[in-house]
């Protein structure tokens, strides 16, 4: 069959955006005779009285609350804001102590035992947002110590009857304009709350609707196995898991140690040997679990109030604090800590504490924007013979400390192939581009590497992409195997068609299925979605869009400059051709320019020059044909 091709005008002229660090002002532990790197919040005296509870803004502000009317030298009643470098009260505060905080959509709640918020009557429960409390409703007619905001929803749990005036056992929703209850609730105290999506977990003192822990969906309560022996203080969820304090220490037959369980989605399982003590508060950070309360040792091992459990063994915080832990905060790399104590790790420290969490950096890896890859697994390339295909490796530091990459090379895969009896050496046909690749990745941190292969024959080619780190012999260098896989153009443009559901006449090069003009090959070479209508002209520096063509001076020359996308290792030929009326046209003969424009795309500019003296316009196609398969 003759070549597939298709002719596009263009243009007629004349002329022509965490990772926010807290930035706290803070004392590390260099010099002041502290262990396991402790280090003060404020260098001057904090708290007069236990902190309960504690919450991260988006911004990096923190809020304490609890049992205090003084922050060093700012008079606060039971909650303050802390900006890195400034202690601040929200407003008037509350007339008596909270127990649980609670930060969403810019707003915080605050749950506890007061009957007041800035002055005015909130029962149990109030919002704070930025400028001044209110209340929700008519509040609780008893104490709150539990609350969980998520999707417009506010949860509360304690010791009530009523909420808003409604009946509800120890646990109700606030929706924005009234409370309702879950069920018939709980017969005991609700002590914790958890959301995963749409399912509320619930830890307390209570026997029914389960033991010491339910989970509620929406309509009913469900148990959590079967349940915990003793009462949950405190819950923490992260990337599925689930994980409760408390003074517990059996779920059915089942020992757990003391004081602290992992759920696994079916049944309660031991965090090693427990602890000793009533933990008080949990949080989780990368598999990792965050204990603290009134301990004495955790697996067997001195652990005074606080210690870290790393999935195989628990280990203490040096010396801990010297008395309660009641609440933790995991930032991004630091913990921090709240509670009755004056002292942890052996400085003075007025009811709040840190400590800095040591990790190693973490990598992630996205092949073209799409989806995971871990290392190992196969990047395989495709391309016409001459021709250029590539993939695009975006890698990203999940990590809680910065790390390096600076060492990408593509070596020989020894490995020995089918039908072969030595390791063919194809490194040479591969490319790693490097220009826009920054090896130090701080935290939270991407960068991107362009693989590229150019096979010179048919065939199936092999080699390994490496990135590591020569001068750290703690990093382990990371590797994928590639493949450059040779194909026809033809098949490729096929492929694409069939991925958009075009099918028999309409998926031929030259069809228009939706009678927008752009036959279907166009919309393949430049990056334009081949399963709707429409099209647009690509931005001067775009990665899809129709070509763009412009007039453009240069050290007092006038040119003609036609910008492009050229869909790389697909076989396509494509012309930038000008003509000085709609027809004629001719090849382009000005220098042309490439860079890398998106995965499988590069664009192309090509200057003519031009003589505007002849009042002429100009106009630029740009031929594209698809080859026959021979």
């Amino acid at each position: 069959m003759p070549p597939a091709m298709s002719i596009l005008p263009i243009l007629s002229a004349r002329r022509a955006c965490l990772l926010l660090l807290l930035g706290l002002a803070m004392a590390r532990a260099a010099g002041q005779g502290m262990d396991a790197d402790w280090f003060p919040v404020d260098a001057n005296p904090l708290f007069d009285g236990p902190v309960r509870a504690m919450a991260e803004a988006a911004d990096g502000t923190l809020y304490f609350a609890g049992e205090f009317s003084q922050v060093g030298a700012v008079a606060a009643s039971n909650i303050a804001s802390w900006d890195g470098s400034t202690w601040s009260a929200l407003g008037s505060g509350t007339n008596a102590r909270i127990n649980a905080i609670a930060l969403s959509g810019g707003e915080l709640y605050a749950a506890g035992e007061f009957s007041k918020a800035g002055g005015a009557t909130a029962l149990g429960i109030a919002r704070w947002d930025g400028s001044e409390w209110s209340a929700l409703g008519s509040g609780l007619n008893g104490k709150a110590h539990a609350v969980a905001a998520s999707r417009g929803e506010v949860h509360v749990g304690g010791k009530f009857t009523t909420a808003g005036g409604a009946n509800a056992n120890n646990i109700a929703v606030w929706d924005g304009s009234s409370w309702s209850a879950l069920g018939s609730g709980t017969n005991n105290t609700v002590r914790a709350i958890d959301l995963s999506g749409s399912t509320v977990r619930v830890g307390g003192d209570f026997t029914s609707p389960a033991s010491h822990v339910a989970s509620w969906n929406g309509e009913s309560w469900s148990a959590l196995g079967s349940g915990l022996n003793r009462p949950v203080a405190c819950l923490a969820s992260d990337d599925g898991s689930l994980v409760a304090g408390g003074s517990f220490f059996m779920s059915g037959t089942t020992s757990l140690g003391i004081g602290i369980a992992q759920w696994n989605g079916s049944a309660w399982l031991p965090v090693g040997s427990g602890a000793s003590g009533t933990v008080r508060t949990v949080a989780i950070r990368r598999g990792e679990i965050f204990a603290g309360g009134s301990l004495t040792t955790a697996g067997g091992s001195p652990a005074a109030n606080i210690a870290r459990w790393d999935g195989d063994e628990w280990s203490a915080f040096g010396s801990g604090t010297d008395d309660d832990v009641l609440a933790m905060l995991v930032s991004v790399q630091d913990l921090f800590v709240g509670g009755a104590f004056t002292m942890a790790g052996g400085m003075a420290a007025d009811r709040v504490a840190a400590t800095t969490l040591v990790y190693e950096p973490e990598f992630v890896f996205e092949l073209d924007g799409e989806g995971i890859v871990d290392p190992g697994d196969p990047i395989e390339i495709r391309s016409v013979v001459d021709g250029t295909g590539d993939r695009l490796l975006t890698i990203t530091n999940i990590g809680n400390r910065a790390g390096d990459l600076p060492d990408v090379a593509i070596v020989a895969d020894d490995t020995v192939g089918e039908g072969e009896t030595d390791p063919v050496d194809s490194s040479e046909l591969f490319a790693a581009d490097t220009s826009g690749y920054d090896a130090e990745l701080a935290l939270g941190e991407s960068t991107s590497l362009v693989i590229s292969g150019t096979p010179e024959e048919d065939g199936t080619f092999r080699a390994v992409l490496e990135i590591g780190n020569e001068a750290d012999e703690d990093v382990e260098t990371i590797t994928f195997p590639l493949s450059l896989v040779t194909t026809d153009a033809a098949t490729l443009y096929a492929e694409a068609a069939a991925a958009a559901g075009l099918e028999d006449d309409d998926a031929l090069p030259d069809a228009t299925p939706f009678d927008d003009g752009i036959a279907n090959i166009l919309k393949y070479a430049f990056n334009l979605p081949l399963d709707r209508a429409g099209g647009f002209a690509m931005a001067a520096d775009g990665s899809a869009g129709l070509p763009i063509g412009r007039l453009v001076e240069d050290g007092g020359s006038w040119f003609w400059e036609l910008t492009y996308l050229r869909r790389r290792g697909s076989g396509l030929v494509d012309t930038p051709m000008i003509s000085t009326e709609l027809g004629n046209y001719a090849a382009m003969t000005g220098e042309a320019t490439t860079e890398f424009a998106a995965t499988g795309f590069e664009r192309v500019t090509v200057a003519e020059p031009v003589d505007l003296g002849d009042g002429l316009p100009r106009f630029s196609v740009v031929e594209v044909v698809l080859p026959e398969v021979e």
